[in-house]
């Protein structure tokens, strides 16, 4: 996200969090799912593993009320998912990041298909260390999006640079990252690796970002990237990040996007649309469920944050469907 867009939508997850906490329970919001009649067909999900539970979750769910609706998720990682939006079925790909204008431009020449796509929750990302690393916090720069923001300009390549506060002395960074197929790479890189010197710092990668704790778990110089559903475990230290002045905010923390936590990402849905803009009926109804509060709730059991009121009325009329104003 760019500095904008990122302060934008911790001030509207702050407002859709305060209303939370004057009465409206948090995934409640929304409209009820009421379907006209129940569906029959098939109906793929393909794409990130991160959402993978989620999406087996919303299939499940939906069908209790589409019994015939036949259903499999194959899960390979986000940017597999774009190769597979060929097949003539009605399938939906999961993306555990934003997907860019450009992107679909060009899966539509690739494809000869068009593609829409809509946002469906947010997760709080963590930086994670090894549990002996005794950094305390790592500075934010709200500019360039960089955790390596030293405030004298001096380069940052190896922990001792970061101070005294440090007992790795002169190791390297050894940056965990996940293969290129899934969605966390580009981010892991971008929040990671911007303003380090990459002649300095080692690449390990790991195909499974599930794998990625467990490896920092192991190496004492080790730094990574991981959604902070995966950064609980007592064998890793996620590492607070310092947003101003001398506030450090924790990604744990329940409070963390009210106090201007910065790492969070868009959780998408992408899908075909015909020459008019029209989905097949299957893809509209599944949408119609996961954007429900019952699909919107799913999202708080894998530990995801559901849209706030404001992000559900705009993917609504995205979609061209009726809003409350």
């Amino acid at each position: 996200m760019k500095p904008h867009r990122t302060l934008c939508l911790a001030l509207a997850l702050t407002a859709w969090m305060t209303t939370s906490l004057m009465g409206q329970t948090v995934g409640e919001h929304g409209y009820p799912y009421a379907p006209d009649k129940p569906l029959a067909g098939e109906l793929e999900i393909v794409g990130s593993t991160l959402m993978q539970q989620v999406g087996s979750l919303w299939l499940s769910k939906f069908q209790e009320t589409h019994p015939d609706v036949q259903g499999t998720i194959d899960c390979r990682g986000s940017e597999s998912s774009l190769p597979q939006m060929t097949s003539a079925k009605p399938i939906l790909g999961m993306l555990s990041r934003k997907i860019s204008d450009e992107e679909l431009s060009q899966l539509a020449q690739s494809t000869k298909q068009k593609f829409q796509t809509v946002i469906v929750g947010y997760d709080i990302l963590a930086v994670i260390v090894h549990p002996d690393n005794p950094i305390e916090a790592l500075p934010w720069n709200w500019g360039n999006e960089s955790l390596w923001n030293q405030g004298s300009g001096k380069r940052v390549a190896r922990w001792s640079d970061l101070g005294d506060a440090t007992k790795l002395g002169k190791d390297q960074f050894q940056i965990y990252l996940p293969s290129k197929e899934h969605g966390l790479r580009s981010m892991a890189e971008r929040f990671l690796m911007r303003d380090l010197d990459a002649s300095q710092v080692a690449i390990q990668e790991l195909p499974n970002p599930a794998d990625i704790s467990d490896a920092v778990s192991k190496d004492q110089a080790s730094i990574a990237l991981v959604s902070a559903t995966r950064a609980k475990s007592k064998k890793v230290k996620p590492v607070p990040i310092q947003v101003s002045g001398t506030l450090a905010v924790s990604p744990l923390d329940s409070q963390c996007i009210a106090e201007g936590y910065p790492l969070v990402r868009e959780l998408s849905l992408f899908f075909a649309v015909d020459d008019g803009g029209a989905r097949n009926p299957l893809v509209e109804e599944f949408l119609a469920f996961v954007l429900s509060r019952s699909g919107q709730r799913i999202m708080t059991y894998d530990g995801f944050l559901p849209l706030t009121p404001s992000s559900l009325e705009e993917q609504r009329e995205k979609l061209g469907w009726e809003v409350i104003k």
